[in-house]
């Protein structure tokens, strides 16, 4: 008999890979960022999604699911998703609901710290628990990875991640040959501006595409990144994601911005290089649309490119 698992991905410090450390005909054993290796059973029939941006990179895997969170966007869900019924806010979900879909399997984001307490939880009612984290394109590839394996890797997923990889691929390979402009991805939220670290979903995608990044590394995804430091790193683009319902946080904090003494002589801004975009294709993570992503990164980078790879 299949025990229930969980798949749980918390918000803790960067302390190892996480990864697949070995592979059974009926199991999978993968390696958390705590450095505990943790086995859950293939083939969940009853998976409970507790993070949307999960949601269709595991419809797209093979998985299917019983239950999801809240989600206020529905069209971010495959359409398959849309009807399930409910747990609560993926944020602090009703952990008596949830256990009563009898779950084997959910899946929890690495973002959510509460979601570590979830898992301690879950394991005293019997509930195998892994923890992974989805912050890009990088953790995107092995997380499809992932949850093929555990869902039997069906050809389709086999193919589509080929197709995707493939697809981004042969664009950064063109991308690249076009030169390093300097960039920075900013972020408005109820707060002001954060600023993306390389590990963020946009930076790490631009510089995937030859771009550097004015924002050194980090552990966290997003770090505050004052004007002072801005004037003085003055890059040649800037990206700005909306966040909030339709952006509706992006408004004043854009008019707040360029209120500040010295952001009309930025040179992204007197070269109008400044992008807006939008929160369901590069904060919430846009899935099997990357290729699509990476290409409208790329071309206000570069412009409108051949597309022809190079290596052909």
């Amino acid at each position: 008999m299949i025990g229930k698992a969980l798949i749980f991905l918390g918000l803790l410090p960067l302390l190892l890979s996480a990864e697949i450390v070995s592979e059974t005909a009926e199991t999978v054993s993968f390696r958390q960022r705590s450095g505990e290796t943790v086995t859950v059973h293939k083939r969940p029939k009853r998976a409970v999604v507790l993070h949307i941006s999960l949601t269709g990179m595991w419809y797209a895997a093979g998985g299917k699911a019983v239950a999801r969170p809240h989600a206020p966007r529905l069209r971010v869900l495959p359409e398959a998703a849309r009807s399930l019924p409910e747990v609560g806010n993926y944020y602090n979900p009703d952990m008596e609901k949830l256990l009563s879909f009898d779950p084997d399997l959910v899946l929890l984001h690495s973002k959510r710290g509460k979601h570590w307490e979830i898992q301690k939880l879950l394991r005293a009612a019997g509930v195998e628990s892994v923890c992974v984290d989805y912050a890009n394109y990088d953790d995107f590839l092995s997380l499809l990875d992932f949850f093929a394996r555990l869902n039997g890797n069906p050809p389709e997923a086999l193919a589509l991640r080929k197709r995707i990889s493939d697809e981004v691929d042969a664009l950064c390979r063109v991308s690249v040959s076009h030169g390093n402009p300097s960039f920075i991805c900013m972020i408005a939220s109820g707060e002001g501006f954060l600023s993306e670290t390389p590990r963020g979903n946009t930076a790490n995608m631009a510089a995937r595409l030859g771009a550097r990044n004015v924002v050194p590394d980090a552990s966290p995804v997003r770090v505050k990144f004052s004007m002072e430091q801005l004037m003085v790193a003055d890059p040649d683009v800037i990206f700005l994601l909306r966040t909030g319902p339709e952006g509706k946080n992006f408004a004043p904090r854009l008019a707040d911005l360029e209120n500040r003494p010295g952001w009309r002589n930025l040179q992204a801004v007197k070269n109008k290089r400044v992008y807006e975009l939008e929160a369901e294709t590069f904060l919430y993570l846009p899935g099997e649309r990357y290729p699509e992503a990476f290409r409208r990164l790329a071309e206000c980078l570069y412009g409108k490119m051949k597309t022809e790879d190079p290596e052909k």
